[in-house]
């Protein structure tokens, strides 16, 4: 017996006379309509397929918020003798922010960069630094050269902009202001580990050094003036020194004059491509001394531009490994070359961990004001990056990285001392 004779057997639904009746119509109607939607439900049920999968319902898809986007701006030489700084800063600093945004390493945030020539001067680095803040609306802002950088705080200040720097290694930069933030090697620290090669891994015994140097710059001042004091201390003498102005392009005056004095070092205290052409004018005045030494060599093509004269130059970079395996530095290394045709140096290094600092200062905050971002970047005290690591000051922001020692050997730029400590005494 099937399932509705059993109701009908039950209920006696099909009885016509106890339900035709007025009375009986009345009251049992009700009663008929349930029974026939019980019937109903069972006939559905058994005449499915078991076998069937059912279809969860689909929900309408959630309206998501776009990403905001996190303007950062630039004060970068894009014209000049040190515009191939300006391409280093960016290049280095896109290629951060384009991995954060693929990578989504700061959830609810994308980055871009937008960017305006300095020229190397300063008046037109702080029109740079206004123009962004005012016009763009950019909330930090990362700058290149101790000059322009220093100008450009007072500047910060009023506008209330982050300033950040991974080349300015004026040890009081990240200190002068609760905007102004720094992950770069110091300046001291760059005579520090230059003079601890050439005395305890050289072997030269009380250095004669004498010096060329660009005039006018802070941390240039800060770097000579350490030099003198490590002489004093430690041993040695600078027994001659010579400035010389950004436009200069023949320094064969200043060189003469050095190499009247008979140094064991020369220090070309430099910034810019004029570091090649001083090696170049040295070598035809006959200046050998035992060692040159310089700040920067491979932003500068020292190699390009000086060939054989370049041979044995002695260099102090941010310790940054470009034979590390880490896949995230392996990726930077081949898509800066890419698109800047040369190698990546540790400046170029230290600028895309700038940028991924701020990135990180971002995502800690969870806001992207330049008061958010500067709360962000006072939280973060240590930071491994493809450039090596960095230690900061928690109650100013300012960073500084480890220190190798590099040279020119063979035409090549090479490491020759991996890790190297600045000296533990007073700046």
């Amino acid at each position: 017996m099937d399932g509705v004779s059993v109701l009908a057997g039950r209920f006696k639904i099909f009885d016509c006379e106890g339900y035709m009746g007025k009375k009986g119509l009345r009251f049992r109607l009700p009663l008929l309509a349930l029974v026939i939607g019980i019937v109903s439900i069972l006939i559905a049920a058994c005449g499915s397929d078991p076998t069937a999968t059912s279809v969860p319902a689909t929900d309408a898809p959630v309206p998501t918020s776009p990403p905001q986007v996190v303007k950062v701006g630039t004060t970068v030489p894009l014209s000049g003798s040190l515009a191939n700084w300006g391409d280093l800063v960016n290049v280095s600093m896109e290629l951060a922010f384009e991995r954060a945004n693929s990578e989504n390493w700061a959830p609810g945030f994308t980055f871009e960069l937008v960017t305006e020539d300095h020229q190397g001067s300063a008046p037109v680095g702080i029109s740079a630094l206004r123009k962004l803040v005012t016009v763009d609306k950019v909330p930090v802002v990362s700058t290149i050269f101790t000059q322009i950088a220093l100008a450009q705080v007072p500047v910060a200040d009023d506008l209330g902009v982050v300033l950040v720097s991974s080349g300015v290694q004026h040890p009081d930069f990240g200190k002068l202001s609760q905007w102004t933030f720094r992950n770069a090697s110091n300046s001291a620290h760059n005579a520090d580990v230059l003079y601890r090669h050439v005395t305890e891994n050289l072997g030269l015994e009380n250095p004669r050094y004498a010096a060329i140097y660009h005039g006018g710059n802070d941390a240039v001042r800060i770097l000579l003036e350490r030099d003198k004091t490590l002489l004093a201390t430690f041993g040695g003498e600078m027994v001659a020194e010579e400035a010389y102005i950004p436009e200069e392009k023949d320094f064969r005056s200043l060189l003469t004059k050095l190499k009247s004095a008979n140094p064991d070092v020369v220090h070309l205290i430099t910034l810019g491509t004029e570091t090649a052409l001083m090696l170049n004018q040295a070598a035809e005045i006959g200046l050998t001394p035992k060692y040159f030494m310089t700040i920067t060599a491979e932003g500068a093509e020292v190699i390009k531009v000086a060939g054989s004269a370049a041979e044995g130059l002695i260099y102090a970079s941010p310790a940054f490994n470009p034979e590390n395996p880490d896949p995230e530095l392996q990726d930077f290394l081949r898509e800066y070359k890419a698109r800047i045709g040369k190698d990546a140096d540790g400046f170029a290094a230290a600028y895309y961990d700038g940028a991924k600092m701020i990135v990180e200062a971002v995502k800690r905050s969870g806001g992207a004001s330049s008061q958010e971002i500067a709360d962000g970047m006072r939280s973060i005290l240590t930071f491994e990056g493809i450039g090596g690591d960095y230690t900061f000051d928690p109650a100013t922001g300012d960073g500084w990285q480890s220190f190798q020692i590099k040279s020119v050997v063979d035409q090549q730029y090479k490491t020759v001392v991996p890790l190297i400590a600045p000296y533990d005494i007073a700046q």
